[in-house]
Order: C-alpha cells, then structure tokens, then sequence
C-alpha cells in the first residue's frame, strides 16, 4: 500500500467501477469525481479502500457514489496524529430497559435496537459519539439478517468517525449505511453490486 498507484479513467470504467442493476456505466465526470476523492483521502481502490458503486434510483436514473470499506475510514482517522481510540457497541432492550454494550454481544432475551461508537481526539476532551437505529438501516436480508450487530455497529462507527475527523474521512461513507436507502430510491441492494465486483479478476 505505500507504493504509488495510477487510476485512468479506462481502468475504472473497465475494473473498478460496478454497473448498475440495469447494466449502466458511470459517466467521464463520475469517474474523474472518483478519482479525485481517492486522490484528497489517500484511498487506494485497489486494495479494497473504496469502491465506485452504481444504483438504479427512481428519481435521478442511474447514480454513482464513492463507498469506503470502514477498514479504510479507520486508517485515515489513525494517521491524524490527534486520533486517540475509538469504542462501539450495542444497544439493545431488556424488558422495560435499555442497555449499551461494548462488542456486537446480544443475549437471549434481549432485543437489538441500535448501535453506538465513540471516537476520542487528544486535542478535545469530549468524545465524539454517535447512536444509530438499527430499523433505519437494516434491510432484513443478506448480512443484515446473518450479523444485523457487526452491520449496525459499523454504520456508527462510521458516523462517529466522520465527526471526529471531518477533514480525514468527511463524505466518506460505507456500504452499510447505503442499504437503507433502497426503500426509497433504491432498486437494487448495494451489497449485491460489491459481490459483483468481487467476482472480477484482479487487476494487471
């Protein structure tokens, strides 16, 4: 990962990018937008750093967006000399209380509801923390439905991060966060066009 890599706009239209569901490309101004932000975040596609990512939305068309691996949101925020650890959980219900857990644990008896994570930077004394709910992002399928814990507690580690270091990881965000939107604008699951992706040979 320290050596120089070179992204042309051929070898993401060809490699990296993921169609989609309907078949269609990002355009030239996608690509260059891409190649741009990996450049500014020091993000690496090909070592799974950041993915350009189509969608079919019932309002726009096609639409392409940069999704980051949570990987690569954790190495940026540690390479800013300030970052000083970050924690992230569970939050689940027993009964008539509710309880937040470090680790992605649930018991028997008890009901997931959301997930937390809370980032700390030397140079503030209040940690950065954030509270998401599992009903706004979990679809029900693929690894929401085999590990819905290690899915939400991603989606708030990520949040956390974006507001502890805006300047390292800000517009950036994970796969995680996306498959919410597929109730609305979205026809097809992001997580099924990452697989796609992943089928392709390596590059070179």
């Amino acid at each position: 990962e320290r050596d120089e890599i070179t992204l042309t706009i051929a070898s993401v239209m060809n490699t990296l990018a993921v169609r989609t569901k309907s078949g269609a490309l990002p355009t030239v101004p996608d690509v260059v937008k891409f190649m741009m932000l990996c450049k500014s975040r020091g993000l690496n596609p090909f070592v799974g750093d950041a993915y350009l990512v189509g969608y079919d939305s019932q309002q726009d068309g096609p639409t392409f967006q940069l999704i980051t691996a949570i990987q690569a949101l954790r190495k940026r925020a540690e390479l800013n000399p300030n970052f000083d650890g970050c924690a992230r959980g569970v939050i689940v219900a027993r009964g008539d209380e509710v309880l937040e857990r470090e680790g992605s644990m649930t018991y028997p008896g008890e009901t997931l509801v959301g997930g937390w994570a809370s980032c700390q930077r030397k140079d503030y004394s209040i940690p950065f923390r954030e509270t998401v709910k599992l009903a706004t992002y979990s679809t029900g399928r693929s690894r929401w439905a085999k590990d819905k814990e290690g899915m939400i507690i991603k989606v708030a580690e990520a949040a956390a991060l974006r507001r502890a270091f805006p300047s390292d990881v800000g517009g950036l965000y994970v796969a995680e966060e996306f498959d919410a939107e597929e109730r609305t604008t979205v026809k097809s699951n992001v997580s099924e066009r990452l697989a796609d992706l992943r089928k392709r040979p390596e590059p070179g």
